[in-house]
């Protein structure tokens, strides 16, 4: 299989895994857990080649792209404050543009796919998993 993500691309989707789904949430477990980085690792890597590439530069495009919106041309997501990560990506869940929230909403659906088949996040939820006995 090819590889999925670089190491970039896995701390941009667990800096937004963290914002959706923070240590101290319902659940209370990290959107920022090693599994989801895996998840979604292994879900990048099973795209077709140009769908791949494409989903791994919208995660370049969320990282740089904080840094013209930050007013800080060489910020990144990645590098932060947690309420400037709020702050950018509620931008980005709100923005004006419908191409630019459903970037967000598809990037967001594949982040809670990752949160959802997390042992620990599916025992807290008390849902069984297929082999699960």
């Amino acid at each position: 299989m090819p590889p999925g993500l670089g190491d970039t691309e896995r701390a941009v989707a667990s800096t937004i895994a963290t914002w959706l789904y923070p240590p101290a949430g319902a659940l209370g477990v990290s959107g920022a857990a090693d599994r989801v980085s895996v998840y979604v690792d292994d879900y990048a890597a099973r795209l077709p080649t140009a769908s791949r590439l494409q989903f791994r530069a919208l995660l370049h495009a969320m990282d740089r792209g904080f840094g013209p919106w930050a007013g800080r041309p060489t910020a990144r997501l990645t590098e932060a404050r947690p309420k400037d990560v709020a702050a950018y990506l509620t931008a980005w869940a709100k923005a004006p543009t419908y191409t630019q929230r459903m970037l967000f909403e598809g990037l967001r659906t594949v982040l809670m796919m990752a949160y959802a088949s997390d042992p620990e996040v599916r025992a807290r939820c008390g849902i069984p998993w297929l082999g699960d006995t």
